[in-house]
């Protein structure tokens, strides 16, 4: 106690009537040691009288000097977090108490520095405990650049109904502050059809497609296009395995991409018109080949992002298809069609000799069984069908 200055010895004794400091200013400095004699140089008024009123519970206020001695709370941040912490009714003391003691600095980071949802959550004896850890957690996360993106989700959360509203409390339950990340970043329309998807693996996807947007490898709008094509996929067999396992899996953006070019096309086709995705090709316990879409026609569509820029690239693409077809127990050859779809195609008269070749190679070919196979080639950036 001696080595408080002046000043504040002056303080408490003009307010000593009000406040009876001196006994709670003796009570702080031996709980909190320095800190707390330093917290009451350092205050001002309002926060200085706030720490003495505070001293009846030492437990939550050395939870706020604590965070302010390591640096995650200014001096003016920790006047904001004492003066709450004294408006907060017995039930909500009692709860925020239990989150200081669970996630330390970043319950008393969200009390002091959020000025909306989020530092209600930190309170509200109606939220799942988890969501409030989360919540919290998410203060500390690299992912979330501000408290007012943490307020905001936290809005956004409380906004969506239902399942829907249970599905993104789970989604950062899992995440933290990639799943606060997300769930900001996704317009009203975006949050709907993510947060209503109730496909195979609805619930990875959420949590990779949070990883993703985090990591950089996707955007909120491409998670939520995603989201919107699978949900109309919704039943067709392979589309789990395929392109939903593509997605949650991918450790790049070109893949996350390719995925979500293959829902796309296949919901341009219709669910009505496929009759599986993903089909698979083994010898023995090795796979050997896929087949992106098989429509009910048995026309096989392959999903490619670019292609056609070498003859050997080319050549590689059609012989391993073609192969897939082949072998797949439940695909025709004879009569059929192969139908790549490329976002955009490079060298089309390449392209063009390429399928003459393989058409007139299969057909004249035992090997191949003789086979009548059409193949064509769609460059959707200029909307055209390379055929023979």
């Amino acid at each position: 106690m001696r080595d408080l200055d002046d000043n504040t010895w002056r303080w408490i004794n003009d307010n000593g009537i009000v406040y009876k400091p001196a006994s709670k200013a003796t009570r702080v400095v031996r709980a909190t040691g320095q800190t707390g004699k330093r917290a009451l140089q350092e205050l001002g008024t309002d926060g200085r009288a706030a720490l003495l009123r505070l001293s009846d519970d030492i437990e939550t206020e050395r939870a706020i000097l604590r965070a302010w001695e390591n640096g995650d709370l200014s001096t003016e941040h920790l006047t904001t977090a004492l003066r709450r912490v004294e408006e907060m009714s017995v039930t909500e003391r009692r709860i925020y108490k239990q989150m200081a003691r669970v996630s330390g600095d970043d319950a008393v980071e969200v009390m002091a520095k959020s000025d909306g949802p989020a530092r209600r959550v930190m309170t509200d004896g109606g939220v799942d405990m988890d969501f409030r850890e989360s919540i919290a957690r998410a203060a500390d996360s690299d992912a979330t650049d501000s408290f007012d993106e943490i307020d905001d989700a936290v809005r956004k959360i409380d906004d969506l109904d239902g399942e829907a509203n249970v599905r993104a409390r789970e989604l950062v339950d899992e995440t933290d502050g990639a799943g606060v990340k997300l769930v900001n970043e996704l317009d009203d329309d975006g949050l709907q059809h993510v947060f209503n998807l109730d496909i195979d693996a609805a619930d990875a996807f959420r949590t990779a497609a949070a990883r993703h947007v985090d990591a950089g490898y996707a955007d909120a709008d491409e998670v939520a296009e995603f989201a919107k094509h699978a949900d109309n996929l919704d039943g067709i067999d392979g589309l789990k395995s395929g392109p939903v396992d593509d997605f949650v899996n991918a450790g790049v953006s070109g893949n996350i991409r390719g995925a979500l070019d293959e829902v796309r096309r296949a919901d341009e086709i219709g669910a009505g018109n496929i009759q599986r995705m993903n089909l698979e090709v083994y010898d023995g316990k090795d796979q050997v080949g896929e087949l992106d879409i098989q429509v009910k026609s048995g026309k096989i569509v392959e999903s490619k992002g670019s292609f056609g820029y070498q003859k050997d690239e080319i050549a590689s693409q059609f012989e391993g298809k073609l192969s897939a077809m082949r072998s797949h127990s439940d695909v025709k050859l004879d009569g059929n069609t192969l139908e790549i779809r490329a976002n955009k195609i490079g060298d089309k008269s390449l392209v063009k000799s390429q399928i003459e070749k393989w058409e007139n190679k299969i057909a004249t070919s035992s090997e191949w069984s003789n086979a009548d196979v059409s193949i064509q080639v769609i460059d959707e950036s200029a909307n055209t069908i390379i055929t023979r």
